[in-house]
């Protein structure tokens, strides 16, 4: 697979400072040396963890990329289960919309677009000092999987 692939993007990686708990993503490279790539599912699946990893308006070439999950560490959250689903919708609708611009422009298929997000889960009661989010990713291929993402609440 190559970036000449329809659906195909840079294999990223996001990482936290354990020092500065400041996200950076970064690139793969692959076992022969060169940036590694996704595409498919796996493409999807990125781009939903990027859009919720990183804060809105913090890529310079995306700038509508990203979503407001930062602003959530440290609250006190009464209802997490309804903040999360609406956390969740936000990146659906923006997903949505710019994955249809890319399958119309021709740079994306149908397994890699996202028709939809289902929150099956989230679990407030973690020990981690995190909110664990169960959800399910559908692409507009019909295939589905899912995912557990943890969210930083601030606390121990």
């Amino acid at each position: 697979m190559t970036l000449l692939t329809p659906d195909a993007d840079f294999t990223c990686v996001v990482t936290q400072d354990p020092v500065t708990g400041q996200l950076s993503a970064g690139f793969v490279l692959a076992p022969d040396g060169d940036l590694a790539v996704v595409s498919g599912m796996d493409r999807l699946l990125q781009d939903v963890t990027l859009e919720l990893m990183i804060a809105t308006g913090d890529n310079p070439f995306l700038p509508d990329q990203g979503s407001d999950s930062g602003a959530l560490v440290g609250r006190v959250i009464k209802d997490p289960t309804s903040v999360y689903v609406a956390l969740m919708a936000q990146v659906e609708q923006k997903l949505v919309a710019r994955h249809e611009a890319d399958m119309t422009a021709g740079h994306r298929t149908k397994q890699a677009a996202l028709d939809h997000i289902r929150v099956d889960n989230v679990d407030a009661t973690s020990q981690l000092g995190a909110i664990l989010v169960t959800y399910t990713v559908a692409s507009a291929s019909g295939a589905e999987t899912q995912q557990i993402l943890g969210f930083a609440t601030g606390g121990s």
